[in-house]
């Protein structure tokens, strides 16, 4: 064969290979993860989940790109903000007989992303049937923003089907509905907010 026919198959297998991998993603717009985009992206997701995490010892769910996956969550999507073709914020949920529980959601650390993912997550949760167990800064930020709190103990202990700690109120910090849970191996103070399916 030929070298310059070789290197015509080659360059034509090397650019189908990068048609094949290629994910585009609409700018500024909210999209539902295909598995090609997930696969395409599990580094860039990951490294948002460990960045956005890091000050509270990471996410127990998340500890390799190997977990951005939908045996772990069965909903993945995020948004491109700057029109690169790469996600700038993302999140995750996992779909139960409540309604879809948000398990992750990050940024890339950018003002940008970080606005357009907790508006959205603030959005999000003011729908029936999406809800998500919260606590630290993310906490006190939605909660500030008045989404909808579960404060019913026996709603939130269904929801959950966890052993928890009923607390009910911290003094300065907003919502009837805290409790606290043991979560790898630490006990830390929680608050379920949206509104599942109850």
């Amino acid at each position: 064969m030929k070298q310059s026919k070789l290197r015509s198959i080659i360059s034509e297998e090397v650019r189908q290979q990068i048609f094949e991998t290629s994910v585009h993603l609409p700018k500024g717009k909210w999209v539902k993860a295909s598995k090609k985009s997930l696969a395409a992206y599990k580094q860039e997701l990951f490294d948002m989940i460990k960045s956005s995490y890091a000050q509270i010892g990471g996410h127990h769910k998340f500890k390799s790109p190997v977990d951005i996956s939908t045996s772990v969550a069965d909903f993945w999507e995020f948004i491109d903000i700057d029109g690169d073709d790469e996600p700038e914020a993302m999140g995750a949920a996992k779909t139960t007989q409540y309604g879809r529980k948000s398990i992750v959601g990050a940024s890339d650390g950018t003002s940008p992303a970080k606005r357009a993912f907790i508006g959205h997550r603030i959005k999000s949760l003011r729908h029936n049937g999406f809800y998500a167990e919260v606590s630290e800064k993310i906490a006190d930020i939605l909660l500030g923003a008045g989404v909808p709190i579960v404060d019913n103990e026996e709603d939130v202990r269904k929801v959950l089907g966890k052993d928890i700690k009923w607390i009910g109120e911290i003094p300065g910090k907003k919502g009837n509905g805290w409790y606290s849970r043991k979560l790898a191996g630490q006990t830390k103070a929680k608050i379920l907010v949206g509104r599942p399916k109850v």
